[in-house]
């Protein structure tokens, strides 16, 4: 089973964990904004007679810092457990903590190789490559912009190359 799931060659920055960070929290944080204004609506429903709003904003401020440790351990871990090899018949991507994956996609049926680029990815100079196949779509995360468009040609010119023509 290891043997399955050994590294590739290639892996995701340690500086795209703090872009995986970021992009994580703000989420929550928008959640928790949502949680506040929802108590605050009910507190003054109920004519101010509510009188566990500070209980429930205390939890509520709780999970959120569970929610940021459980975050900060995860990147991590999917950091970590992240790897592409760009090979001669095809790429293989592997990915997960709990959940292991390893997808392989033949270079003869991509159809497209797109270059994704996020507002925050784009401070941070990251993009994903996202590469369409004829049964499914995989993504190849947090590759640095300068080397993805080398990314991309490589895996063009790879598909190209076992082209078939029906």
């Amino acid at each position: 089973m290891n043997k399955i799931f050994e590294k590739q060659e290639n892996f995701i920055d340690k500086k795209a964990i703090s872009l995986m960070r970021i992009s994580r929290i703000i989420s929550i944080s928008i959640l928790y904004l949502i949680q506040i204004a929802i108590t605050i609506f009910i507190y003054i429903k109920s004519d101010y007679k509510y009188k566990n709003i500070l209980y429930y904003l205390i939890l509520g401020f709780a999970i959120l810092l569970l929610y940021i440790i459980y975050v900060f351990w995860k990147t991590k871990l999917e950091q970590k457990n992240y790897s592409y090899t760009i090979g001669n018949y095809g790429i293989t991507i592997q990915r997960g903590v709990i959940k292991k994956e390893k997808s392989y996609i033949p270079y003869n049926t991509i159809q497209n190789v797109d270059i994704e680029q996020g507002i925050i990815m784009r401070k941070y100079n990251f993009s994903n490559i996202k590469i369409s196949a004829i049964n499914h779509v995989e993504t190849i995360k947090f590759v640095k912009t300068e080397f993805s468009d080398q990314l991309k040609q490589k895996i063009v010119e790879n598909k190209n190359k076992y082209k078939y023509k029906y």
